[in-house]
């Protein structure tokens, strides 16, 4: 055999073989395919093209990564099921959502009671909007939410900001004269027992300031008409 011919015998070779591997790697991607799925709600699983999986429904195994029709859920637990990833909650329309930070913004209409991430944590409106607060019973030192402080003259942290970490009424946390903090009834009030009640003096006031407000409200009033 002319090396001429060895050359053209090689050169078929190589092109049968190149349109072999194309055709394999054509087939596994799903090119010609009836269902285009990059496109298409369906996933790619070799050479077939499988409709995606709704929330809470049954999957087949963790790949692929995809077969979950919500982008933020995946293929999990045992039974395998569709549900949502870490971080993740299940909002009133259905879908998966990031959980929500400590002040962050959140939605009071929504049920979910998983939608703030932080602990003892509730989303309800504080006047500005819904953010997720710190439950009743608890205070926000800045990162979480830590239980209040108790009883009038209970032991509390003065280096925290927070106003209502002592969890009686008319108390605030402060020195009590001896180098410990505790909580103790605001200038405005006194002890009485186990609660703090506001001063008469206060009272007086505020009073004597109605007085006055009342006449002129009334002046004006008469001038207007």
């Amino acid at each position: 055999m002319m090396p001429q011919d060895r050359y053209e015998l090689l050169a078929q070779f190589i092109g049968i073989w190149m349109v072999f591997v194309i055709c394999i790697v054509v087939c596994v991607e799903g090119v010609n395919f009836d269902a285009d799925c990059s496109t298409n709600a369906c996933t790619e699983d070799n050479t077939i093209c499988n409709p995606e999986i709704a929330l809470t429904e049954t999957c087949t195994t963790p790949n692929p990564p995809d077969q979950c029709a919500d982008t933020n859920a995946e293929c999990v637990g045992d039974p395998l099921t569709c549900e949502c990833k870490t971080a993740h909650f299940v909002n009133k329309d259905g879908a998966c959502d990031p959980n929500v930070g400590l002040a962050g913004t959140c939605d009071s209409t929504d049920s979910a009671t998983d939608q703030c991430s932080v602990a003892d944590t509730t989303c309800r409106n504080d006047g500005a909007g819904d953010k997720c607060l710190c439950i009743d019973t608890h205070f926000s030192d800045g990162t979480g939410c830590q239980t209040k402080v108790a009883g009038l003259n209970t032991t509390c942290d003065g280096a925290v900001s927070a106003t209502d970490q002592c969890s009686t009424a008319g108390t605030e946390c402060k020195d009590d004269g001896t180098g410990t903090d505790r909580c103790l009834c605001k200038p405005t009030y006194y002890p009485d027992g186990s609660t703090c009640v506001l001063r008469s003096g206060v009272i007086k006031v505020a009073m004597l300031q109605y007085m006055y407000v009342v006449p002129f409200i009334i002046s004006m009033m008469t001038l207007l008409r």
